[in-house]
């Protein structure tokens, strides 16, 4: 889906739909969607990427004595496209990095897969960051914008000098556990570490401990969006009461805090097939929405772009596809991508002639709204589905034919083989 926030949701959504196809045209038809946002002219790339194998890579870091960041990222996914046209390509970006890290690109799919196994990479981009002994210093899984991706490879740092720091600080904690200061800063340097298997149960100790007037303060709130995760603590019940004054203090971070606690209360409600969870997940989402959307979209917008995933997530098909088609008709008809992205996920979702009628008619929407390569070849995708074959053929070769994009072309021409296998 899109909306103002554009993060949280709207990364799993294109996640969930291509991981829960084994079909390879429906995945290469929603890489082709995903292209709409990164068509214009190629950047080129400030920050250097090392060649050659990963130990190679692991080799040079040593030699230089930096640490390694790796962008583990899928051919398939709209936000890795986004930040290699848009972040990778920024000089401040590439000066920071250059400067400070060895840069490293895998094609989680298709390249050092031990690798990708043993650091458990399981969404796009993952962004993962190592010393030079291949150690894991850090994560972040999802794009970030230039300033943010600058500011976690600040604290990556700061991540690699707090591990060395570490023992030291750890003695003189475990010689004075009462010692409010020390146990504040062991924390700090905890957490600068990544250490967060020793951090929670320290955080437990010192969280009850401020007072609730204190949590908006740095120093605290980085605990809040550290270890708070319980919707029912003091601490989450303060801070929703107070939404407003804690995004003025720390917009982009308290966003992010917030739509992870969404996808937690989403996630718990699907799994346990808890209408008011769903009601909470919905709620926390329009309440941060609202601070963010300056067009002031009414609730059910956001609401029904929460029960889309619940709704896929109980299996529950019926109430699924009505939700989805209020949601496109109501709100995304002048959207092209989402149109197409809908249109695909109906038609590989569902069976009946209603149903494929429906997914047929948003893509012919999004073709009339502009006649590309892209909306041809999603289109086909979608008349195949239905077994027009022919018209699916002729949509096709559009594709192949308007594409500047070779990759897209191949994937025309490969459709181009479906269909006329079935004769």
């Amino acid at each position: 889906m899109v909306h103002v926030l554009n993060m949280g949701l709207n990364k799993n959504e294109e996640r969930i739909m291509i991981q829960s196809s084994s079909k390879k045209v429906y995945r290469r038809a929603l890489w082709a969607v995903a292209l709409l946002t990164c068509l214009a002219t190629p950047a080129v790339a400030q920050l250097k990427f090392e060649t050659g194998t990963w130990a190679q890579v692991l080799a040079k870091a040593k030699a230089e004595n930096k640490p390694v960041f790796v962008d583990f990222y899928a051919v398939w996914c709209g936000p890795c496209k986004a930040m290699a046209k848009n972040v990778f390509s920024d000089p401040t970006v590439g000066t920071f990095y250059n400067e400070n890290f060895l840069s490293y690109k895998i094609d989680a799919e298709k390249q050092e897969l031990a690798l990708v196994k043993s650091v458990g990479i399981e969404a796009y981009p993952s962004l993962v960051y190592f010393d030079s002994d291949g150690n894991v210093i850090g994560r972040n899984v999802g794009a970030l914008d230039g300033s943010g991706f600058t500011e976690f490879g600040r604290q990556m740092l700061a991540s690699r000098a707090a591990l060395k720091q570490l023992p030291v600080l750890q003695a003189k904690y475990e010689a004075n556990p009462n010692d409010a200061q020390i146990a504040s800063t062991y924390l700090t340097l905890l957490m600068q570490a990544s250490r967060f298997d020793l951090a929670k149960p320290l955080a437990a100790q010192i969280l009850p401990k401020i007072a609730e007037t204190d949590l908006i303060k740095p120093e605290n709130w980085a605990l809040v969006k550290q270890f708070v995760t319980d919707p029912n603590s003091r601490e989450f019940r303060y801070v929703v009461a107070n939404a407003a004054l804690f995004h003025q203090a720390h917009a982009q971070t308290f966003n992010e805090y917030m739509m992870a606690r969404v996808d937690e209360v989403l996630n718990s409600a699907i799994q346990q097939q808890d209408l008011a969870q769903l009601q909470s997940a919905k709620d926390t989402y329009f309440g941060v929405a609202k601070l963010n959307d300056q067009t002031q979209k009414p609730k059910e917008y956001y609401d029904l772009a929460i029960e889309m995933f619940y709704f896929s997530g109980t299996n529950d098909w019926g109430n699924q596809f009505s939700t989805t088609t209020k949601w496109v008709e109501t709100y995304q008809l002048q959207n092209q991508q989402e149109l197409l992205k809908k249109a695909l996920e109906v038609a590989e979702k569902f069976k009946s002639p209603q149903q494929l009628a429906k997914a047929e008619e948003w893509s012919q929407k999004a073709l009339a709204l502009e006649d590309n390569a892209i909306a041809n070849y999603a289109h086909a995708v979608v008349l195949e589905k239905a077994n027009k074959n022919a018209d699916a053929k002729r949509y096709a070769e559009i594709a192949r034919d308007k594409s500047d994009n070779e990759e897209l072309k191949a994937y025309a021409e490969e459709l181009l083989g479906v269909i006329g296998s079935k004769k």
